[in-house]
C-alpha cells in the first residue's frame, strides 16, 4: 500500500464519518500519545513506528516485536 492510497482513504473516511478532516498525521500523533500516556517505552514506540533504532536504544536485537506482541495480548 502506498503513502497516497493510505492518505487518500484517511480522507475520505474522515469526509464520510466525521465533522473534521483528519491525516494519517493525526492519527500517528494520537496513537504516538496514547501509548506515551500507557507507559510504553520509547524504544518500543520508535521500534512500532518503524524508526531505524539507535546506538541510545538498549534493546537487543531479538527484543523488537516484544511491544507489538505486548499490546496484541492487551498488556498495554
Amino acid at each position: 500500500m502506498t503513502r497516497s492510497t493510505v492518505t487518500n482513504r484517511v480522507k475520505s473516511v474522515s469526509e464520510d464519518c466525521l465533522s473534521e478532516n483528519i491525516t494519517p498525521q493525526a492519527l500517528r500523533s494520537t496513537f504516538t500519545t496514547r501509548l506515551l500516556q500507557l507507559g510504553v517505552p520509547q524504544s518500543e514506540i520508535r521500534q512500532l513506528l518503524g524508526h531505524t533504532p539507535s546506538k541510545l536504544d538498549l534493546v537487543p536485537v531479538d527484543g523488537y516485536g516484544v511491544a507489538e506482541e505486548k499490546i496484541r495480548s492487551g498488556l498495554y
